[in-house]
């Protein structure tokens, strides 16, 4: 009697081991999945789904510098090239931004590159390296948080978001996508600028 009430206290026992390391493999494989970032040393994890390569790259709303209401839908049949930065009141946003300011300048009229952060119109326009570019806007993320949300970029625990760099093709299809997992490093601008420039040679 007392062999068969030992026998079924071990098969709970390892009926509760199960579910505790099955537990435990789906929590690792969640963590897995999940894009983490680096914030002043402490790792946090980006809130949603990043939006798939070569789909329709998610629609979203945002302001410029003027507070005019900004839709992705405007800038339909050009090459975009989305620059999504922490903030524009810092030494690398402010390189990053010049960087492809400089390159953008010299293609073609149909090349547009959208650079958002989450800081307001105003703050923005203190921090503004592209009053003088014709193919540069600055979009503010503040107010509807359109972009924040289906791009998958807030950070989670701030109102910022990673640092990353997008190109979006002429038919509106998300084509090339650079994360970064540190908001202070600098993304590959040379790889970037790369598919840049093959994605707005391709046909329409």
């Amino acid at each position: 009697m007392a062999s068969a009430e030992s026998w079924k206290v071990s098969l709970k026992l390892m009926s509760f081991a199960l579910i505790i390391f099955s537990s435990s493999l789906q929590s690792k494989e969640f963590q897995n999945s999940s894009i983490w970032v680096n914030v002043s040393g402490q790792e946090r994890s980006l809130i949603g789904a990043l939006p798939k390569l070569y789909e329709l790259a998610p629609a979203f709303i945002a302001k410029d510098l003027q507070s005019n209401s900004i839709d992705l839908t405007d800038f339909k049949g050009r090459t975009v090239l989305v620059n999504s930065v922490p903030s524009l009141n810092t030494g690398v946003c402010r390189l990053q931004g010049k960087q492809f300011n400089d390159e953008i300048s010299h293609l073609s009229n149909d090349v547009t590159m959208l650079t958002i952060s989450t800081e307001t119109s105003f703050l923005q326009s203190r921090a503004c390296y592209s009053d003088n570019a014709d193919n540069i806007v600055i979009l503010s993320d503040s107010v509807w948080h359109d972009f924040s949300k289906n791009y998958g970029l807030l950070i989670e625990g701030t109102d910022l978001l990673a640092r990353a760099i997008m190109v979006i093709n002429k038919k509106g299809q998300l084509e090339y996508r650079q994360v970064m997992d540190d908001v202070i490093k600098e993304p590959d601008y040379a790889d970037a600028l790369i598919a840049l420039k093959r994605i707005n040679r391709e046909d329409f």
